[in-house]
């Protein structure tokens, strides 16, 4: 343990070295802005749709569920039954609150960045940023969605709860059966999670490897000539003299 937490404390001052150099003095041109926004936007109206139907589909499922135990506990002809329904009840309902609670940050990233202006090469500019964070937490959101931690935590709670239910209760077909449908179902709604989000961002990052910095912009100056005639000392005497500034 003591040798994991040293290499955290070596390699996170290192990591975030790399990122400070990484956008130092870093800045784009408006031109820069407005492709790498079109990009953005291309690749968060691929993936959006996806994550919103995976959204629904597990909402759905899970409402339904949850209303067909609190059904079955309301109906139940036993104490037996009844705890068996009330401890599908709170598992489905447990699933649909983790669902509004992580919301995805992608579900609405569309029409978060149609609503915001980009008239002006600043505005296109917290445009980029905006864009960039939303995609980068879809993927941040996806990467542990896919990962073992939440596998994990699915798996652990339907060890909890049907632990509860054979153990607590003495309901062991109930817990049987919770186990199965518990890990089908958490399982397999991890499995199914879209990760369109964060193969986009790992394309993007390799295509511009200063995404995620905050910019500013270079505004394009075009070419100016002035000229001014300023007093001017002569070894004859005094006259004036003509300046070009360009």
């Amino acid at each position: 343990m003591a040798i994991v937490v040293a290499s955290l404390a070596l390699t996170t001052p290192a990591r975030a070295q790399d990122d400070a150099s990484r956008c130092d003095g870093f800045g784009l041109d408006d031109a820069d802005v407005t492709a790498r926004l079109h990009d953005l936007r291309a690749r968060i109206e691929r993936d959006e749709p996806d994550v919103r139907h995976w959204l629904t589909a597990f909402s759905v499922l899970h409402a339904a569920l949850l209303g067909g135990e609190m059904v079955l506990g309301f109906t139940a002809s036993s104490d037996g039954g009844r705890v068996d329904a009330i401890i599908g009840a709170i598992s489905s309902g447990l699933g649909l609150a983790t669902l509004l609670v992580s919301f995805p940050p992608i579900v609405g990233a569309g029409g978060t960045l149609d609503a915001m202006p980009e008239d002006t090469p600043e505005q296109r500019l917290a445009k980029l940023v905006r864009a960039e964070r939303l995609l980068h937490d879809s993927a941040d959101g996806a990467s542990f969605v896919r990962g073992p931690i939440a596998s994990l935590l699915s798996a652990g709670y339907v060890a909890v709860a049907a632990s509860i239910q054979i153990v607590g209760f003495g309901r062991e077909v109930g817990g049987y059966v919770l186990v199965a449908g518990g890990i089908a179902l958490g399982q397999g709604r991890l499995l199914l999670y879209p990760d369109g989000a964060l193969h986009d961002w790992r394309r993007y990052r390799l295509l511009h490897p200063d995404a995620g910095c905050e910019p500013v912009v270079h505004a394009s100056s075009a070419p100016s000539v002035a000229w001014r005639l300023l007093p001017t000392a002569m070894p004859g005497g005094a006259g004036l003299g003509l300046t070009l500034i360009f």
